[in-house]
């Protein structure tokens, strides 16, 4: 009888220990998801992952060789073509999308050394895939402007300027979006290829629309929309030139920064081309504090100061999360402890 009485309270025992630790399951999962779901929503997406063949000039191109990814004219990625020694002719390459910026659905340009591919992509998180790559360093057929002739006078003594590539030009911001009445640095840049044979001059002028202003260590220069000059001399093949200025942003919107660089071969001014690029800055308002009625009388009212956002977000800190787990889990076990007695 003693036995048969045993038996029934160990297993009513078994079966209240079993419901414990099913409730403590539960209200673990029910604490911690949210905060889970949080972390996991807050992840950073994937990069785009291109690979394949990286075809010059109709032969595979050579191990070492840099291949580039290129968005908005920005270099975003790099790597070369079989990098591992293991997969001649092919190359993998690896875009991430940088805090603070969207890539999603933007077109992706690629380059085989310092030449334009026909193919493009499309920037996915998780995306990208097999996308093989052509170009060819030949000059293209023609253009709409005299930039990419096969030979133009360089010196006197009847020396040709070979010039087989347009030269690049680009302009970057430090920083693509900012908020009202803040600065941000403008970069430009303009290279001459290694492969062609003319030493350039040129200059290069930027232009910014009302709403930024030019500043220097004493403050803004210009008031309202303005330009900046940056003349240079002999361009030497494999080299880069340009300058950088920053901009002080006076009221909120879109504002177009567009960078015109003339080139022309040393001695022959003449004979200048006309390249440009453009970039967006987009400024944020800063939002006003918004004070309804109801919010002053109720501050009026309480004479206790208002909580802290430290505060107000503390019980969401995972260190709380934890002691409260361990606290119920305390409670549940001597509750088990007190039923087993019985």
């Amino acid at each position: 009888m003693l036995l048969s009485r045993w038996v029934k309270l160990g297993s009513g025992g078994a079966t209240v220990r079993t419901l414990v630790v099913s409730l403590v399951i539960a209200i673990t999962m029910l604490v911690v998801a949210p905060s889970l779901a949080t972390a996991l929503a807050q992840q950073p997406p994937l990069p785009s992952v291109f690979g394949g063949t990286a075809i010059l000039d109709g032969a595979t191109a050579a191990d070492g060789t840099e291949v580039s990814a290129w968005i908005d004219g920005a270099k975003v990625a790099t790597t070369t073509v079989n990098p591992n020694g293991n997969n001649p002719g092919n190359y993998a390459l690896k875009i991430p999308q940088p805090p603070g910026r969207s890539y999603n659905g933007q077109e992706v340009a690629f380059r085989i050394g310092d030449f334009t591919t026909a193919e493009i992509g499309t920037w996915e998180g998780s995306g990208g895939g097999i996308l093989n790559l052509t170009a060819s360093s030949a000059p293209p057929e023609s253009t709409s402007a005299p930039i990419n002739p096969l030979t133009l006078p360089q010196t006197s003594e009847g020396a040709a300027c070979i010039l087989r590539v347009a030269p690049r030009i680009r302009v970057s911001l430090s920083h693509p979006v900012i908020p009202e009445k803040s600065d941000v640095g403008v970069h430009t840049v303009i290279d001459n290829s290694h492969l062609n044979g003319c030493n350039f001059d040129g200059e290069i002028i930027v232009t910014w629309p009302e709403g930024l202003l030019v500043s220097d260590a004493e403050g803004a220069m210009v008031v309202g929309g303005g330009r900046s000059k940056f003349p240079f001399t002999d361009l030497v093949p494999g080299e880069e030139t340009g300058f950088s200025l920053r901009l002080k942003s006076i009221k909120p919107g879109e504002f177009d920064i567009v960078m015109h660089a003339f080139i022309w071969p040393v001695g022959e001014k003449n004979r200048f081309s006309e390249l440009m690029h453009f970039t967006t800055l987009r400024v944020k308002g800063i939002p006003e504090p918004s004070h309804t009625t109801e919010a002053i009388s109720r501050a009026s009212a309480d004479t206790s100061p208002p909580p802290s956002e430290s505060e107000k977000s503390k019980w969401a800190q995972p260190w709380t999360i934890g002691i409260l787990v361990v606290v119920i889990a305390a409670l549940v076990t001597l509750v088990t402890l007190v039923a087993a007695r019985k």
